[in-house]
């Protein structure tokens, strides 16, 4: 009976001891209380960075907050982007949303995206993930990608050196380390304490300082940072505690400072003394080197293992179940894009935009050769709105931009309605149309030199589409006849209502109002009186004896049916006046 008894005994032993292993096997790993969240919102960014997704992510943030997420993830997966929108989205991160936000990267942030990743308080990544290589670059539409002069470089280097800093002092990252992703010409190597394992990043004077002789190059142009042989132990800072309290986030944003404030603020980042004390020989024997991390002809581009081992990811995250776990989280939620965000994306891209000034120049072309106001002029308007409208929507468009625009509308309609054959108001109207329509591709100040590079490279571009445009609009009236051959299409219906049929310029009609055969039209002396056929406003028809001329009023809008009498005749078409004899 005792034999049974220790059997019993044992077999509950062994379920307790395996049961208790179960649960530690499927209990949730420790997280830090500073990273611990219940909800978590991921708002992704897919794509070039730029204004839209940086307004995106405003609108996505205020639904977040409202939905009561107390966590927020930045998914990452892009090829760069605007250095302006970067900057902004930024200070968004370290202003507006949680002091408990975490990078994503998923799997590339090459150049802007490196500069936001590095905003937030962590970064993880995934098992392939890539990112730095956040050097500014000139692109230019029709040419692509260009480097940029060197005092040009310097000048947008600066902004971005002076952002990656003040990330890293925020969060803890090695500050020569991050300067690395922007900045060609620095060197950095890996040392190690031997004693406690913490690891920093030296330059070549440091490294002099501390060893007494040269570093070792270890790097070639063709290679990469060499980390075989690193564990994955993250790099944490002696002078630091990765999960301490994080400092205020009270940075305002670019639009909300004055460009001689930004200077002020940029300037006294970079001269702030570094967070790391600098070594020297008295540490010499505490140090040993681990391995060359930079050479000064690249710029440094980190994988998931050097992103591990130099101390800037925090995890390796595959999935969303590895994510609910990394934050200990009950709820995860995404939030994309709206479908409307994409489509202003697509309507404000350059080739979009350019083909939209092209139509909008051939339209307006057509319209000019054709009596009346049809749908040649609806679609160069409705063009017009477009490419206004689209910016507006997102708030890129300048008052400059609209002042100059609608300056330009008001001089062709005077050149229309007030002083028609002029061609002085028409013309020098449409070239303000089009300067300010070159202005919406600007999207830095003006004052500045990113700014007047954009805007001579816009009207470039504007004109140059608007010359090959109004070619292609020539080379269609002459290919259907001229202008005549589209007053037809223009005028039809409005020609029908009045009970008559027009058979297309110079035809003439007979009493009982149907269409006769096309004859030449014969001359029409000055004086030579008739009646509006059509509505003038001011260009349209005019009925001389029964046949139809093209004809436009020097006084502005007639009425149909009024009295007319010729003053002037042109080539194309008689300038009339109203007859009040």
């Amino acid at each position: 009976m005792s034999l049974i008894r220790l059997w019993v005994f044992i077999g509950a032993a062994a379920l307790a001891v395996l049961s208790h292993a179960m649960q530690e096997m499927t209990a949730p790993a420790s997280v830090p209380a500073a990273r611990r969240a219940e909800r978590v919102a991921i708002f992704t960014i897919s794509g070039p960075i730029d204004t839209v997704t940086l307004r995106s992510l405003e609108r996505r943030l205020e639904r977040a907050r409202n939905d009561g997420f107390d966590a927020a993830v930045i998914e990452i997966d892009t090829p760069g982007g605007e250095v302006g929108a970067a900057l902004d989205i930024c200070r968004l991160i370290k202003k507006e949303m949680p002091p408990n936000t975490v990078a994503w990267i998923r799997p590339t942030a090459y150049s802007a995206g490196t500069l936001i990743a590095l905003a937030a308080r962590e970064i993880v990544v995934t098992p392939d993930a890539v990112f730095g290589a956040s050097a500014p670059i000139a692109f230019i539409p029709g040419m692509g990608l260009m480097e940029l002069p060197q005092a040009e470089r310097a000048k947008l280097e600066s902004p971005l050196l002076s952002e990656v800093i003040d990330s890293a002092r925020r969060n803890h990252w090695d500050e020569r380390l991050v300067q690395a992703f922007i900045a060609v010409g620095v060197e950095l190597w890996m040392l190690e304490d031997v004693r406690t394992g913490e690891r920093v990043f030296v330059d070549r004077a440091e490294y002099r300082e501390v060893f007494g002789k040269e570093p070792p190059d270890q790097l070639t142009a063709a290679g990469s940072p060499a980390v075989s042989g690193l564990d994955r132990r993250p790099v944490r800072p002696f002078f630091s505690d990765l999960f301490g309290p994080p400092p205020p986030r009270g940075r305002p944003r670019a639009a909300e400072l004055s460009a001689e404030e930004i200077a002020a603020q940029i300037e006294f980042e970079q001269t702030l003394p570094s967070a790391r004390p600098r070594l020297d020989s008295s540490e010499r024997d505490r140090w040993r080197l681990v391995t060359q991390v930079d050479s000064d002809d690249r710029l440094l581009t980190v994988r998931t293992p050097e992103a591990v081992a130099f101390g800037l990811a925090t995890a390796i995250i595959p999935d969303d179940n590895a994510l609910v776990a990394f934050f200990g989280a009950t709820e995860v939620r995404r939030y994309q894009e709206s479908w409307s965000e994409g489509l202003v994306r697509f309507l404000i891209s350059t080739p979009v935009r350019l083909i939209l000034v092209a139509v909008m120049v051939i339209c307006f072309l057509v319209e000019l050769a054709v009596p009346g106001f049809g749908v040649f002029g609806i679609a160069s308007f409705a063009c017009l709105v477009v490419l206004l409208g689209a910016p507006l929507l997102l708030g890129l468009a300048q008052w400059w931009q609209l002042a100059i625009v609608v300056l330009g509308v008001a001089l062709v309609l005077a050149e229309v309605a007030l002083f028609p054959g002029t061609l002085v108001l028409g013309l020098g109207g449409a070239m303000l149309v089009l300067l300010g329509v070159a202005g919406v591709f600007v999207q830095s100040e003006l004052n500045s030199a990113a700014g007047q590079r954009e805007l001579l490279l816009a009207i470039a571009g504007t004109l140059g589409t608007a010359v090959v445009a109004g070619a292609i609009g020539a080379a269609i009236l002459r290919r259907l006849g001229g202008p005549r051959a589209l007053a037809g299409a223009v005028l039809d219906a409005e020609v029908a209502s009045g009970g008559a049929v027009f058979a297309g310029a110079g035809a003439s009609t007979a009493p009982d109002g149907s269409a006769a055969i096309p004859s030449r039209r014969p001359p029409l002396p000055p004086g030579s009186r008739g009646v509006a056929f059509t509505d003038l406003r001011p260009a349209g028809k005019g009925d001389f004896d029964g046949t139809l001329y093209d004809v436009r009023s020097t006084e502005g809008y007639l009425e149909r049916g009024q009295p007319i009498r010729v003053v002037r005749t042109g080539p194309a078409e008689l300038d009339v006046e109203s007859d009040t004899a």
